[in-house]
């Protein structure tokens, strides 16, 4: 298949989560950005953002489909579900 380069973060990745059941993937940073992408175009979907550096990002489907990261500096997990 096509493979696509992903430049979207200013700052180290320290986090990628795959999810075929949804046809996504998320990247998170330590520039406090997640982003969203479509799993087979690379195409960027949606940006979350935080105030610190972010280290892990996951999605799940269940209750809601969502994109949960964690911010350590924080001590946080922050949820938002992917259609808003």
């Amino acid at each position: 298949g096509q493979s696509e380069v992903v430049n979207d973060h200013e700052r180290q990745i320290t986090s990628i989560f795959i999810s075929e059941e949804m046809c996504l993937f998320v990247t998170a940073s330590l520039d406090g950005y997640v982003n969203m992408y479509n799993l087979w175009t690379a195409e960027l979907i949606r940006t979350f953002t935080s105030q610190t550096p972010v280290y892990s990002a996951i999605l799940a489907q269940s209750p809601l489909p969502m994109c949960a990261f964690f911010s350590r500096d924080e001590h946080m997990w922050h949820a938002y579900t992917i259609n808003g």
